[in-house]
């Protein structure tokens, strides 16, 4: 497909006519791919080991079964789950994590990121309490310049916003996995929306860039090219929906706010790779 082909229309024509968004063909794929790269068994041999239902499993046979992880893979067609013996793909994607090679396949499919795709006029709140949740979950503040300590102030006078906010940024992401830290980028750059917020944006779109770039290159080689544009695409083209345009004011004075692990608010040591600036790179 031409990656610029679906510029103005992220949805593609799948059987029956119904309309599909690219991310959530690109999120079947991703689980497809994350199973197969862990075993070489084939399509007939994930069938039979996963399709058919707990209640029907004893009606298995070698010869009627759903071809489900076929359509997968060709036509990136989720199972539905209507015929009683056979799983939908909920069903299908929990049952493939509790086997023991494919532990983790169920977070790639249930990951964050793939309703941020799709989801490109959220409210304030919603975006707030996504950043709100992420950060608290994995022991991250967002942080008033006022309320740092005097030695950490004094760094951010020199450093200026942008680089102080991308070395507090760098070292809050190693607390987080690779899909979180995704999200986390994401909502932090639709959080800084405002205008006045911009250069701080501009930090955020470059870590952006890079995590799409190795997530789809990890988990969609094939469609790495051509997924990575669609999710550019999406990111810059979200809107905050300001129907509450009375809280737009909060959202700006809180997205510049530094990320900081809870352990460093009040004390960071001087010789902290935030004070030296090196040893911050995280590697994914």
């Amino acid at each position: 497909m031409n990656p610029d082909s679906s510029d103005t229309n992220p949805m593609t024509k799948q059987r029956g006519g119904q309309l599909k968004h690219w991310a959530e063909r690109a999120r079947i794929l991703a689980w497809y791919h994350s199973v197969t790269t862990r075993c070489d068994w084939s399509d007939y041999k994930l069938d039979y080991e996963f399709s058919w239902t707990d209640e029907c499993v004893h009606l298995r046979t070698s010869d009627d079964r759903p071809r489900m992880f076929e359509s997968i893979r060709k036509a990136a067609r989720a199972p539905a789950g209507r015929d009683r013996r056979w799983r939908g793909m909920d069903e299908l994607v929990e049952a493939v994590d509790r086997h023991e090679l494919f532990h983790g396949t169920k977070a790639l499919y249930e990951a964050e990121i793939w309703d941020l795709f799709q989801n490109q006029n959220p409210t304030i709140m919603t975006v707030l309490n996504r950043v709100r949740h992420l950060l608290k979950s994995h022991g991250l503040k967002q942080v008033e310049v006022h309320r740092l300590t005097k030695d950490v102030y004094d760094l951010y006078l020199k450093l200026g916003p942008e680089c102080f906010y991308d070395r507090c940024l760098q070292t809050s992401l190693r607390q987080l996995d690779f899909l979180n830290r995704l999200a986390l980028i994401w909502l932090l750059y639709v959080e800084n929306e405002a205008v006045h917020n911009w250069p701080i944006r501009v930090v955020l779109q470059s870590h952006a860039d890079r995590l799409l770039d190795l997530f789809f290159d990890r988990f969609l080689p094939e469609d790495s090219f051509e997924c990575y544009g669609h999710s550019i695409r999406a990111l810059l083209g979200t809107r905050i929906n300001l129907e509450d345009s009375t809280t737009f004011g909060a959202l700006e004075s809180y997205g510049k706010c530094p990320v900081l692990p809870a352990e460093l608010v009040k004390l960071i040591p001087i010789d902290h790779p935030i004070f030296v600036g090196h040893g911050l790179l995280v590697h994914f």
